[in-house]
């Protein structure tokens, strides 16, 4: 279920960053967060900051998750 939250938090947060678009040719948290988009690093339901690749605006949970893999990961390792 931990799972789902943080699929459903992912695509709240990646909605909210093709609003406004890259900062400085890039995306990083502090930009939303000095926007005033975010209050702080999001975190998923563990507690463990997402992680944002900066060239796509893409929002993934963070490998040191306990949530990690998310079950649309491990189908494309197999």
């Amino acid at each position: 279920l931990l799972q789902l939250e943080a699929l459903d938090q992912i695509d709240q947060l990646e909605a909210a960053i093709r609003r406004l678009g890259p900062q400085g040719g890039g995306y990083a948290w502090s930009g939303l967060i000095g926007r005033g988009l975010l209050r702080g690093m999001p975190r998923d339901p563990a507690g463990i900051p997402y992680d944002l690749d900066p060239a796509t605006g893409r929002v993934r949970v963070a490998a040191a998750s306990p949530l990690s893999p998310m079950p649309h990961e491990t189908e494309q390792i197999q």
